[in-house]
């Protein structure tokens, strides 16, 4: 999977080396669809975790003026419930309800610790 970092003023909630550590603890097939992984800081979507199933991209659009451990572990957690979406074949481009969102909790709270130790590791 490649991950494209656009020019940015900001810094992202979530780097590119913090992004290739949680794929690289995750199952194999959540990450599996994307072939692009683009962090943005323009929002150029209705979720912060959107992704584009005809072109295999997933777009993560969480910039930040001060990069803090709160704003990371929300991070985590949606880029894990995008994640979730893509499995679950959930339709992106719209603004999720909280009743799908819940569906994709019990994912995030086994996955969400391992994500946070790996990257304070």
């Amino acid at each position: 999977m490649k991950i494209i970092v656009y020019n940015h003023s900001k810094q992202y909630a979530l780097s590119r080396s913090q992004v290739e550590s949680i794929k690289a603890i995750l199952p194999k097939e959540y990450f599996a669809p994307i072939n692009e992984f683009h962090l943005l800081e323009v929002d150029r979507s209705v979720e912060i975790f959107e992704y584009s199933e005809a072109n295999r991209i997933a777009y993560f659009s969480y910039a930040v003026d001060q990069k803090t451990p709160e704003i990371v572990s929300h991070a985590i957690k949606e880029l894990l419930i995008g994640l979730a979406r893509i499995k679950g074949k959930s339709k992106f481009f719209h603004k999720i309800k909280k009743i799908e969102k819940d569906d994709y909790l019990y994912f995030v709270s086994i996955w969400h610790p391992k994500c946070v130790s790996e990257l304070c590791k």
